[in-house]
């Protein structure tokens, strides 16, 4: 993956990088335009998404696992494809 890693912090108008050990810690990911007139559940969606990269990576693991030891089912099938479907979307697979 090509993105800034994480964590990221949703701000006033922008996310940033949040890693105080790192020199580019103050770095912006985005900005959120019209930031003041309903975005910052965006921003806090933008903040969140190395967090749920990462989830998505682990329950992915996890129901391959599973299915290893048990019969796999089709909802997991189900589950497994929702998740790499959105993995992918975000160029993240």
């Amino acid at each position: 993956m090509n993105h800034t890693p994480g964590p990221w912090e949703s701000l006033d108008d922008c996310v940033r990088v949040d890693r105080p050990n790192d020199p580019d810690h103050h770095m912006m990911v985005c900005s959120i335009p019209g930031f003041l007139t309903g975005n910052k559940a965006n921003a806090r969606l933008i903040a969140a998404a190395p967090e749920l990269v990462e989830a998505c990576h682990n329950a992915i693991s996890q129901i391959e696992y599973l299915h290893e030891k048990f019969s796999p089912t089709r909802s997991g099938e189900a589950v497994l494809s929702q998740l790499r479907a959105a993995l992918a979307k975000a160029g993240a697979e």
